[in-house]
Parts: C-alpha cells; sequence; structure tokens
C-alpha cells in the first residue's frame, strides 16, 4: 500500500501524469490494497472477538466454490448519446468490480468508457473456495473518472528532450542521501468511489441479471449487473461396494447383486467390479429425484432379507441390501451426506 501511495503522489504532483494511464493504474491497485487491509483488519478483529473456532466448522453439506464470470455492466442511453455527440468534455470513467468475501478480495479487470461502447465487458474469472452454505459474497463497482488523455508518450516521459524525467532519484554511494526531491508521503486514500453493490448468497446464485444498489444520480451506470456464477460442491461423498438391489423384472421381484458407486449425486451400478470405468453402468439412481430427507435400515416387516436400505426415487421405494451391517451403515451414511448436499447446494 505504501509503495502504491508512493507511485501515486509522484503521478498527482507532475502534470504530464495527471489523468494519465499510469496515474489511473496507481489508483487502481491503491484500492485494491486498501480493500485487502481493510478485510485483513475486520477479519482479525472477528477472530479476536470470535476465536479462531468460530464459523469454522465443517458443515454436513460440506463447502463449495463460487466462479463468476462474464460480468457486464450496460451504460444509459442518455450517457451513450452524450458522448457520442461530444458533450462531455473529454470525461472518461474507469471501473473495476471487487469481490468480497471474509477476508478475500479479488479485482476484475479495469475498463472505461473511452471506447465507446454500449456495455463494459470483464473477461476475467473470479473463484472464491472453500463457502459454507450460509455465503454472502459482496460485488462492489467502484469508479473513477478523469480526463481522456491528449499528452503524447514522448513528450509524458520527455524523450529526445534534454530535460530528462527522473521518476527514481539517484542515490549518492558515499552519503547514501538522494540526489533531488524524493516523493516520501504516508498512504493515500484511493480516489476510486463505489458506485453500485450486489449481495450474491446461496438464494440467488442462480441468476444471471442483478440490480445494482447505491447507484449514483450521475453515473454512466444502467443500474444492473450481468454475470455467469458457477456453484460446485469442493468434494462430493463417494462410497463404492456390493450391494443386492432389489429389482422388478417383468413385473415379479428379483434380487440381484450389483457392484455400486455413489457419486456425485447418483448411485450408479455394475454387473461386476471390473466393468467401473470401463462399460456404462446398467442403471442408476438420481438422488435428486429422491423425495426422502435421509436413508435408512428397514425393519423385518418391511423386508424379510438383513440389512436393508430403504430410499424412495422418483416415486418408486428402492430396496438396497448390504452384506453386513457395517457395510448398511456405512451405505445409510454415505446417501445421507449425499442428499444432504443435494437438497443444500442444489447442483
Amino acid at each position: 500500500m505504501r509503495q502504491a501511495s508512493r507511485a501515486l503522489a509522484l503521478c498527482r504532483a507532475m502534470p504530464e501524469f495527471s489523468g494519465s494511464a499510469e496515474q489511473v493504474e496507481g489508483e487502481r491497485l491503491l484500492l485494491l490494497a486498501a480493500e485487502r487491509q481493510q478485510a485483513c483488519l475486520a477479519e482479525a478483529e472477528r477472530l479476536k472477538t470470535q476465536g479462531g473456532c468460530a464459523g469454522q466448522g465443517q458443515s454436513p453439506a460440506g463447502r463449495a466454490s463460487l466462479t463468476l464470470s462474464c460480468l457486464e455492466l450496460p451504460l444509459r442511453k442518455d450517457f451513450l448519446a452524450a458522448q457520442l455527440q461530444g458533450a462531455l468534455g473529454g470525461d472518461v470513467h474507469h471501473f473495476v468490480c471487487l469481490v468480497k468475501q471474509g477476508p478475500h478480495v479479488l479485482a476484475s479487470q479495469m475498463l472505461s468508457t473511452a471506447g465507446g461502447q454500449s456495455t463494459l465487458r470483464f473477461t476475467n474469472h473470479m473463484t472464491l473456495l472453500d463457502l459454507a452454505p450460509d455465503f454472502l459474497v459482496t460485488v462492489h463497482v467502484c469508479a473513477l473518472q478523469t480526463k481522456k488523455e491528449t499528452l503524447p508518450h514522448d513528450r509524458k516521459y520527455r524523450i529526445g528532450t534534454k530535460a530528462k524525467l527522473k521518476l527514481t532519484p539517484r542515490v549518492d554511494k558515499t552519503s547514501g542521501k538522494t540526489g533531488g526531491q524524493a516523493v516520501d508521503c504516508g498512504p493515500l486514500r484511493p480516489s476510486f468511489g463505489l458506485v453500485g453493490v450486489v449481495h450474491l448468497t446461496l438464494a440467488n446464485w442462480r441468476r444471471s441479471t442483478f440490480h445494482l444498489d447505491k447507484v449514483p444520480a450521475h453515473s454512466p451506470l444502467e443500474g444492473t449487473l450481468l454475470a455467469q456464477l458457477k456453484l460446485r460442491p469442493q468434494q462430493h461423498p463417494q462410497v463404492r461396494g456390493f450391494l443386492t438391489m432389489f429389482e422388478d423384472v417383468g413385473g415379479l421381484g428379483a434380487w440381484h447383486r450389483r457392484w455400486c458407486l455413489l457419486a456425485k449425486n447418483r448411485l450408479s451400478f455394475w454387473r461386476y467390479p471390473e466393468d467401473e470405468g470401463i462399460k456404462e453402468p446398467k442403471g442408476w439412481l438420481d438422488l435428486h429425484e429422491s423425495s426422502d430427507m435421509d436413508s435408512r435400515l428397514v425393519s423385518r416387516d418391511v423386508c424379510a432379507r438383513p440389512h436393508t436400505l430403504a430410499l424412495a426415487v422418483a416415486g418408486v421405494q428402492r430396496l438396497l441390501s448390504a452384506d453386513t451391517r457395517e457395510e448398511a451403515k456405512r451405505w445409510c451414511a454415505g446417501l445421507n451426506a449425499a442428499l444432504h448436499w443435494t437438497r443444500t447446494w442444489a447442483c
């Protein structure tokens, strides 16, 4: 943050760099450094008050990652018309999106209105990991207004002239002192301002269009944020082994021993273990279609076969028999975890 402040102070002190690409980039770096510092301080304070283990326990539904991509900010039609008519006086608006969650702050690329496009399209991907089901991700849209840069590169850096631009003062090796006036200052405040806020949760992540809050009246933004979001559980419950499945064959019930794999919310089964990964499964049960909150061992009144589990899928009660009671408990635990993940993340 101090380094960004020094570079920005130098740009602000020199007329050649007023509104330049170097100054705008310095403002972006200072904004990102300040936001990350604030997020780290807030996290440190949270750990002091709540303790290191508060909120860090593993949820039964596990954790997930959220990826944001293809962010778009449409611009107002009246702003575009004024820009086309040249009524803005060379004003340029620079935008950057910050994705914030706990101590994490991710930044998009920086785009400006100088190109005359009707929509600002951010092409980079931003991914947050280790999100609990009650996650809250905040997207801040920040803007900086400058004048369009008109000074040529050669004149800005005084190339080809006797008066050379010295960005870094020369150090006297004998005395250790610098020659010339060095720019030294404390941390500066970013000139970027907040022009839009969006909150992302488990309830709204499937949407692709979001309303921006806190948009100033004079902002060129239309007031919406378009984005593609992908929410993926970081680890699916996985169980494999033999189960004897009750199946309807020609209207008659029959038990068939199958090699089963529980993975990615699906229970697939083959005739032999060596068929897994080589042949297509003989069938599968999609846990998204299950109406049960959990699987359970059934009593002998329901099924005389020992170690039998019941699971309702697509309106049909499926009976699955394990070889031993320990195996039945293992399958119950795996199926219940998968059902809970399916209900929670729905992805």
